[in-house]
């Protein structure tokens, strides 16, 4: 557990969730999605082993130079929706094109997307999509891990992102880091100017 979590202001954040939050959560759990992502790197593979005396030990390794892919996917009340893996670590315009053109389109109105404090995730163009959507963020208190479903299912998201080291899955969509800043600056052209995060606010389940 996170020390950081005796902290007076830390507390009571995750107090007022847990007084609150939860139980509206529990109350309506058809409109609450949590997302969450997790990643492998293919440098994390083993180097060294065990073999007979005498004999080589040989093993095999994702693609042949190292790199990182995420997997990220959102968690409602009976399935695992609008799964995305990327090439490369999870960035703000990765983030954007993921809300915009993956989890927005399988969003009902009215649905509350839940997710950690990580600063990729305060994105105002994706809370500016989600608003349009008539869905909107809301964020987990401070080291919070353990009150979001998503981890629960965090084992089967690093197989599933390893599954896609091998090869993508059919089910699901799969964009290089290349083709997400060309889509964002294709777009550019018909977006407004990204709102200050101050200016962005959160609704309330």
């Amino acid at each position: 557990m996170a020390t950081e979590r005796r902290r007076a202001r830390v507390k009571k954040q995750r107090d007022y969730w847990v007084k609150h939050r939860l139980p509206a959560v529990a109350a309506q759990p058809e409109r609450v999605v949590f997302i969450d992502e997790t990643s492998v790197k293919t440098n994390m593979t083993r180097q060294r082993g065990w073999s007979q005396r005498g004999e080589r030990l040989v093993m095999d390794a994702p693609f042949g130079s190292w790199g990182t892919q995420t997997f990220i996917a959102g968690l409602s009340a009976d399935a695992l929706i609008a799964p995305w893996v990327i090439k490369g670590a999870m960035d703000g315009e990765a983030f954007r094109a993921y809300v915009e053109q993956v989890l927005v389109p399988e969003l009902e109105p009215g649905t509350v997307v839940i997710l950690d404090n990580l600063a990729t995730h305060k994105n105002a163009a994706a809370a500016k999509a989600m608003r349009k959507a008539g869905c909107w963020f809301l964020f987990l208190p401070p080291y919070s891990p353990d009150l979001t479903r998503s981890r629960w299912h965090s084992p089967n998201s690093r197989h599933t992102c390893a599954e896609s080291v091998r090869g993508p899955s059919p089910t699901c969509s799969t964009l290089s880091r290349k083709s997400v800043i060309s889509s964002n600056q294709r777009s550019a052209g018909t977006t407004s100017t990204l709102p200050d995060m101050s200016q962005v606010k959160s609704r309330t389940l």
